[in-house]
């Protein structure tokens, strides 16, 4: 056991090389999951900068346009706001959001220091934030604080992870103006390796309370460069229809190394070629929903 602070009393200035290694391992992210002792999840600067390029691919070319052309019918795009990131860098690596913003060209960033949702309004007021992300247990403390009487949410884009958004949390979200967008992800894939992208003919044939429901209820199609199936107990895809549930397996080019001085549970993930995700899903309409 390691105490935080007499680590920090022992800290000396580190210089970064002139030049790094794009396989020097930058960060390793600890994930327990439901199997006990936590595990060591291994990344480099490689994966985490692959990541950062797919999931801005997926905003600017799908999450945003899709969002704001058909809600709002006002082709902005949030990365050029402030965004507010809620969820701790601590946790999946703050679901990613601290590398694909400054990647992306967000013009400030902003935390929140606290988590006392009042204070997190004000920020909103003050800092003009545009989109945020976070667990639907959020989403419904800051819809239900009486500091947001006066703030006008229309457009704000707001992340859901970790959790499904009960159909009262999306309708009080849909009546403020917020747009619900979702997606799927672990710590060993760094996390968002599954986001909303929908086709155009499916997007312009759902009613807009269709379409937002479809988007929060479905965790949607693999990120560019990621493949996914869903497979049954012997390893082979399942039916694509909506109905039949085996496990979720990927592949993608930023998925953790394995767990470190842990061999044995990462020859148990890694099985013929594919991560094992350990959670249960099915094919609707073209996109995935996990259960």
């Amino acid at each position: 056991m390691y105490d935080y602070e007499e680590l920090m009393k022992e800290a000396r200035e580190f210089n970064y090389p002139e030049e790094l290694d794009e396989r020097t391992v930058m960060v390793m992210m600890y994930t327990s999951g439901t199997t006990g002792l936590p595990k060591a999840t291994i990344f480099r600067h490689r994966e985490i900068v692959l990541h950062a390029i797919a999931v801005l691919i997926i905003a600017v070319w799908n999450w945003y346009p899709v969002h704001y052309l058909r809600f709002i019918r006002n082709a902005y795009n949030p990365l050029g706001e402030p965004s507010l990131l809620l969820v701790p860098f601590y946790h999946v690596l703050g679901w990613g959001a601290p590398y694909y913003n400054i990647m992306g060209g967000t013009p400030k960033i902003v935390l929140p220091g606290r988590y006392e949702w009042n204070h997190i309004i004000r920020l909103i007021k003050e800092e003009k934030v545009k989109n945020a992300a976070g667990v639907p247990t959020m989403l419904y403390l800051m819809l239900g604080s009486p500091e947001l009487k006066d703030v006008d949410l229309r457009g704000f884009l707001w992340s859901l992870g970790g959790a499904a958004a009960t159909k009262g949390l999306i309708e009080e979200a849909r009546k403020r103006g917020v747009i619900l967008t979702n997606g799927y992800g672990l710590t060993e894939t760094a996390p968002v390796v599954i986001a909303p992208a929908l086709s155009p003919d499916l997007i312009t044939s759902l009613s807009e309370e269709e379409l937002q429901e479809l988007i929060v209820n479905s965790i949607g199609k693999p990120l560019p460069f990621v493949q996914a199936r869903v497979v049954d107990e012997n390893g082979k895809d399942v039916p694509k229809d909506g109905k039949t549930v085996g496990e979720l397996v990927l592949r993608a080019p930023w998925i953790t190394l394995g767990y470190y001085g842990d061999p044995e549970k990462t020859r148990a993930a890694f099985r013929d070629g594919w991560f094992h995700t350990g959670d249960l899903a099915t094919w609707m309409r073209g996109a995935l929903s996990t259960s």
